[in-house]
């Protein structure tokens, strides 16, 4: 596919998805490194066309984008494009938790707008992140590496609201979780579980912190939280 860097238009092309429980790794044409979590679904070319280079991503990333001043790295989401030449970045946009967008960046810089009005951005310095809060944009400071030691195979975890990670356990081993006992609701989490350890795992970790009982539901995929 090196031979064809020259060429006009992007090459055809490429769809990974990333199953349950399961992390992937890739380098694309231009050398730049993408790391993808569970459940994700990331859409790329080939070979980059003249003027920029556009993949899509469903999901969460962890991108070190090869540094290119003529041709821009542009990853889109389902909400918001983010723009960049070379740097580390980390997003978190899965289409199914479509209230929560997130990108964070370690090095360099990016700059994200909405999809249909690249006047409506924001950019960010390293060590800064940017979330959706109540359909805006907000910015803050990143006091906490461990969050992206997700490409690892860790669920780092601070300070996270128990529903929150219920949000995230159900996307990242693809199962559905309901909460029946409102009184977890008020529990957040700090800790480290291994992603290939299991969803039950996790939860008879947070059982010794927290009061509550579960049923799982093979057939219907559903673990019940009482």
């Amino acid at each position: 596919t090196l031979s064809n860097t020259a060429s006009k238009e992007p090459e055809g092309m490429q769809a990974v998805l990333v199953p349950a429980g399961q992390r992937v790794q890739l380098v694309l044409e231009d050398g730049t490194k993408v790391w993808l979590n569970s459940n994700s679904s990331f859409t790329y070319p080939t070979s980059f066309g003249s003027k920029s280079r556009e993949v899509e991503l469903n999901g969460e990333g962890f991108f070190e984008v090869t540094n290119d001043p003529g041709k821009p790295f542009i990853v889109k989401t389902k909400k918001y494009d983010i723009k960049v030449l070379g740097t580390t970045f980390n997003v978190y946009a899965y289409d199914q938790e479509a209230s929560t967008f997130e990108t964070s960046l370690l090095s360099g810089s990016v700059d994200i707008f909405f999809k249909d009005n690249e006047k409506n951005h924001i950019i960010l310095k390293p060590k800064e992140r940017v979330s959706e809060v109540n359909g805006l944009l907000h910015k803050e400071a990143i006091d906490n590496l461990d969050r992206f030691r997700w490409k690892d195979g860790l669920i780092c975890l601070d300070d996270v609201p128990f529903e929150t990670l219920m949000t995230k356990f159900s996307i990242y081993y693809d199962v559905i979780i309901k909460i029946e006992n409102s009184k977890v609701l008020d529990y957040r989490c700090t800790g480290k579980f291994r992603q290939s350890d299991g969803i039950e795992y996790a939860l008879r970790v947070i059982q010794k912190d927290l009061k509550f009982k579960y049923t799982r539901d093979d057939e219907a995929n559903i673990i019940i939280i009482k």
